[in-house]
C-alpha cells in the first residue's frame, strides 16, 4: 500500500497517534531521521479505525486484533537512556517486557469498592 500523501502541500507519510501520545519523541524522531511524516493525533474512535481503513503509519505499543491490516513494526536506532533523560529522542526502545499480575484479592477489592462507594453516597 502507498505511504506517501499525494496530494498534500509537500507530500508526506502520515503517522496517527492517540491523543498526541509520543508526539514530542515522534517530531523529534521525524526530523533527526530526515523523515516527511505527518503526525496525526486522534480521538479513540479515529485512531482505531483510520488504520484499518488507509495506508498510514501508528504509533501504538503493540500489535493486536484491533488494527487488522498487518502492522509492520518499525525499528530505530538502539536506546540510549542517557539521551531520553536528557529529552534527545534519536533512539527507541528495541523491545517492550509485558507484564500480567494478578491478585486472588482482585474481587474482594471491587466488592469493598462497590461498599465504600454506596457509604459515601449516604
Amino acid at each position: 500500500r502507498k505511504l506517501i500523501a499525494e496530494n498534500a502541500s509537500r507530500p508526506c507519510i502520515p503517522l496517527i497517534t492517540y491523543g498526541g501520545y509520543g508526539a514530542p519523541q515522534l517530531m523529534q524522531q521525524s526530523y533527526l531521521w530526515n523523515s516527511p511524516i505527518c503526525i496525526i493525533s486522534a480521538e479513540f474512535a479515529q485512531y482505531k479505525s483510520i488504520p484499518n481503513r488507509r495506508a498510514v503509519l501508528l504509533y501504538w505499543w503493540w500489535p493486536d486484533t484491533m488494527f487488522h491490516n498487518d502492522p509492520v513494526l518499525v525499528k530505530g536506532l538502539p536506546m540510549d537512556h542517557q539521551e531520553y533523560g536528557r529529552e534527545f529522542f534519536n533512539t527507541v526502545a528495541q523491545t517492550a517486557t509485558m507484564e500480567k499480575y494478578s491478585s486472588p484479592f482482585l474481587r474482594a477489592a471491587r466488592e469493598g469498592y462497590k461498599v465504600k462507594n454506596l457509604v459515601e453516597k449516604l
